[in-house]
């Protein structure tokens, strides 16, 4: 019984570990009518600010969009520090004419698709060699 459920956890760990995540690029129209939860990435000459949608206890991100420009909030918390508990807050400014790029992170189901079929061919492979049931090569007797 352990070698079927270890057939199916090892398929499922690399399905965990696929990334069936990717950018897609939109327009700076569709970013301020943006509202869902997803992680936003925004490119310009100098550097790459990726907008993390999920709070956490030690990382508080907050962002804006006014008429020129997209204004990100960053709180950081540092948890491993005994004697520097106090708050790094920063904030950066991004106009409109230095943006390059924007792009928000969705689900890619074409990934999703061939991990589950990469997890469904490994689980088949992986209980067929538990039972016994495929023949090794070095079965054979050369007698």
């Amino acid at each position: 019984m352990k070698k079927y459920i270890s057939a199916i956890l090892i398929p499922c760990l690399l399905l965990q570990l696929c990334c069936c995540y990717s950018y897609r690029e939109i327009t700076l129209e569709e970013l301020k009518n943006f509202r869902g939860a997803n992680d936003i990435k925004i490119t310009t000459g100098e550097k790459e600010i990726i907008i993390n949608r999920d709070s956490t206890e030690s990382c508080i991100m907050n962002w804006g969009i006014s008429d020129s420009s997209i204004t990100v909030q960053e709180r950081i918390i540092p948890q491993w520090d005994p004697f520097n508990k106090k708050p790094i807050d920063k904030k950066d400014e991004i106009k409109f004419h230095q943006i390059k790029n924007v792009a928000i992170e969705e689900g890619d189901s074409e990934k999703t698709l061939f991990a589950v079929l990469f997890v469904l061919l490994i689980s088949v492979i992986l209980i067929a060699a538990s039972s016994g049931n495929l023949i090794s090569p070095w079965q054979f007797n050369s007698d």
